[in-house]
């Protein structure tokens, strides 16, 4: 994300480079463990929202869309989200970056995110 929200003062081939390596490791990376956008589903579905829309790759943006749609899927197949590898699902965080408000917010992002900015990025 750092190298993505740095591109209007650094584009460098090596730069570019290491966006495409980080986007080709989430992409196979998947839908598991924890769900949040701090260092979990969402937010490596962010990563992948973001590229698409700075990069103009829609391809992304369905990707990341297609994350998120798992996320909540497992959700409501295994009766919650994964906020924490070691807690039963039974206990919630409602904070925000390794919350169910996170979660919550970057489903919205996914729905409209030319409505909400980027908080990974600090829009």
């Amino acid at each position: 994300m750092a190298r993505l929200g740095g591109l209007n003062v650094l584009d460098t081939g090596q730069v570019r480079e290491d966006i495409e390596l980080a986007l080709q490791t989430t992409l196979e990376f998947g839908v598991q463990g924890v769900d949040h956008p701090c260092c979990g589903n969402m937010g490596r579905a962010e990563v992948l929202l973001a590229s698409g829309r700075r990069l103009s790759r829609p391809e992304l943006e369905e990707a990341a869309r297609e994350r998120a749609w798992g996320v909540v899927s497992r959700a409501e197949r295994t009766d919650g989200f994964v906020l924490h590898p070691m807690l039963p699902k039974q206990v919630d965080n409602p904070s925000f970056f390794q919350g169910t408000a996170g979660i919550g917010y970057e489903l919205l992002r996914m729905a409209r995110p030319d409505l909400l900015p980027s908080v990974l990025l600090w829009e």
